[in-house]
């Protein structure tokens, strides 16, 4: 690895090609005055030495005033060019090539045809030794170094400090994350079949370990092509045998994900599902199987119990869940804990969002995840929000109707209910006192129009919500948004907002105003999200959000999260697979871990 590098200039001299042993000299001091670089561990110094009359006298002078004469014993002094000749302006890299070899292999090669010293360098003077033979370089306690120097045309000097590397576990280290990914790519999918193929020769064989760091390094330093391969975390033996499936095949294989991405780092847009999402049963099996998803739920449950005096994880796993989730005030706090979970686990994975929105309840994870709401902020608005709206139960009821507005006017005018979201250009949400709603939905189905009741006591986002403003305001008056991180598009506006603007009266007109679910998701097309990710205990917003891009040039992909298959093991490593197979951007070093040392 490299240690410690620097470069300096001679300035004025002579002639544009006579060197300065006094910048060589000072740039060697600047370099080995650094306390985390031992002079005294140096094993020895790949010198630029070209052999000429005036260049090798000046640098070797000032390697042993400045080094060789600090020591007990000789310094070892040689240079590569003896083996391969210049390379003028890879001179330097050579060297350092050279140097690295030397130490992995514990042996400096000889210098060739050395047969008469410069006259004018005293290397017994100098404390410097020409390796005219091999040198064996033993291991010490501690690093060992070797330092390279580099000259060039005009007076440039250069020097590098290559040390060993850390030593590399033996075995695999038991608190090691499990949650490592392998990503490969290539232009095409033949290329990919081959690429796939070496790789799976490569590893056979190989410790965990030696799997984990060509993992890292295929992720960090290959480039990112659109046809992908994803190999989810498994054992090094299961991970060669996907690689051979593949690459004999070039279709699907298990422990795998493959696709064609969008563009090489698509925005990814995190939407958040609304009141619907909810089932019993939702969420275990991600609290089960992901530890990073359970320790923010716990989190969320241990400061909302403090609010509430209720524990959502007792809910989650209730035996009788399916009949509390038909309260606002408790499905609607549930589901925002599953979402901020899940939030965080994608996090961790490396997968941000760039653009965020939510599906009326929905933007209250959407502003946590954002930055704009804190934690204890978000978790109020949930609470207060939903609790208010238990006072509108049995009063109303809502239904899906595949029309657009326009479509609908005329039924709706003649009949006391509301358009509560705007879902796509062929999809709205009625909402109002359930004869009403009943009556539209007839004359709806009459008209040839596909009708859903939504299985909700509650006419949300009408009238009928006004009662509970002031309570709602009042109660919400304290809470602090900020700015925000990420882009926040309001479903209330269909239009982006400043974070500074979903203040307690914000989250009223939340409850009230219709969603405008379509303009939202338009407006984030426009942002330049191209991946949707709806986050939620199950999809239900996936046909909206491609009804809503359709209009859109290029490509885009809708995915979701969690669902209801109750899929055994960690959902998580698959999800940021398939967002990245699409073209999501990740954060490699969280997703695969950090570049290898060596």
């Amino acid at each position: 690895m490299i240690a410690h590098s620097a470069v300096n200039s001679d300035g004025r001299t002579i002639g544009i090609a006579m060197p300065s042993r006094a910048a060589q000299s000072a740039l060697l001091a600047r370099v080995y005055r650094d306390p985390e670089v031992d002079a005294g561990r140096l094993a020895f110094i790949e010198a630029h030495g070209t052999g000429t009359r005036v260049g090798d006298p000046a640098e070797a002078m000032a390697i042993g005033e400045t080094l060789g004469q600090r020591r007990s014993h000789p310094l070892p002094i040689g240079s590569v060019k003896t083996n391969i000749g210049h390379l003028e302006p890879a001179a330097g890299l050579a060297g350092t090539l050279k140097a690295m070899l030397a130490l992995e292999h514990n042996l400096l090669p000889a210098s060739l045809h050395f047969e008469e010293p410069n006259p004018d360098i005293p290397f017994e003077d100098l404390n410097l030794a020409v390796c005219k033979d091999n040198v064996r370089l033993p291991h010490q306690d501690g690093l060992r170094y070797a330092g390279v120097n580099s000259f060039g045309f005009g007076g440039t000097n250069a020097h590098v400090v290559v040390a060993d590397p850390p030593a590399r576990q033996k075995a695999p280290d038991p608190a090691r994350e499990s949650r490592r990914l392998m990503l490969l790519s290539a232009h095409t999918r033949a290329a990919l079949v081959s690429v796939s193929a070496r790789y799976a020769s490569r590893l056979a064989g190989a410790p965990e370990h030696v799997v984990d760091d060509v993992a890292a390094a295929a992720a960090h330093r290959r480039d990112c092509l659109p046809h992908r391969l994803v190999l989810l975390p498994q054992s090094s033996t299961n991970i060669v045998e996907a690689l051979k499936t593949f690459a004999a095949s070039g279709t699907e294989v298990p422990g795998a994900v493959i696709g064609t991405a969008l563009a090489r780092n698509a925005k990814t847009a995190f939407v958040y599902s609304g009141n619907g999402c909810q089932f019993a049963g939702m969420g275990r099996a991600a609290y089960q199987s992901s530890r990073e998803f359970r320790a923010r739920f716990d989190e969320v449950d241990e400061r909302f119990a403090e609010l509430a005096g209720w524990r959502l994880k007792q809910t989650l796993f209730a035996a009788d869940l399916h009949e509390r989730l038909r309260m606002t005030s408790i499905a609607q706090p549930l589901v925002f804990a599953i979402q901020t979970a899940i939030t965080a686990v994608l996090r961790a994975l490396g997968l941000e969002p760039s653009i965020v929105l939510g599906h009326s309840v929905g933007e209250i994870a959407a502003a946590e995840a954002a930055g704009i709401l804190e934690i204890h902020d978000a978790l109020r608005v949930i609470h207060f929000r939903s609790l208010h709206q238990e006072m509108t139960r049995g009063r109303g009821r809502m239904a899906v109707i595949a029309a657009s507005s326009d479509q609908l006017r005329a039924l709706i005018a003649r009949h006391a209910v509301e358009i509560a979201a705007f879902n796509s250009a062929t999809a709205v949400t009625i909402s109002g006192p359930a004869e009403a709603v009943a009556a539209v939905a007839a004359d709806a189905g009459h008209e040839g129009f596909k009708v859903t009741p939504l299985d909700l006591d509650y006419p949300f986002h009408c009238q009928i919500m006004d009662p509970i403003r002031g309570r709602l305001i009042a109660d919400l008056e304290c809470v602090a948004p900020h700015q925000g991180e990420i882009e926040f598009i309001s479903t209330g506006k269909g239009a982006g907002l400043p974070g500074s603007a979903l203040d307690g009266g914000y989250w009223w007109r939340n409850v009230r105003e219709p969603v405008r679910f379509a303009e939202a998701v338009h407006e984030a097309a426009k942002s330049g999200g191209r991946v949707f990710l709806e986050i939620g205990p199950r999809p239900t917003l996936l046909k909206h959000i491609t009804a809503s891009v359709e209009t859109f040039a290029g490509s885009f992909a809708c995915l979701g999260t969690l669902d209801r298959s109750g899929q055994e093991g960690d959902p998580f490593p698959r999800i940021v697979a398939v967002a990245h197979t699409r073209g999501a951007e990740i954060d490699m070093g969280r997703a695969i871990g950090k570049v290898p040392a060596a």
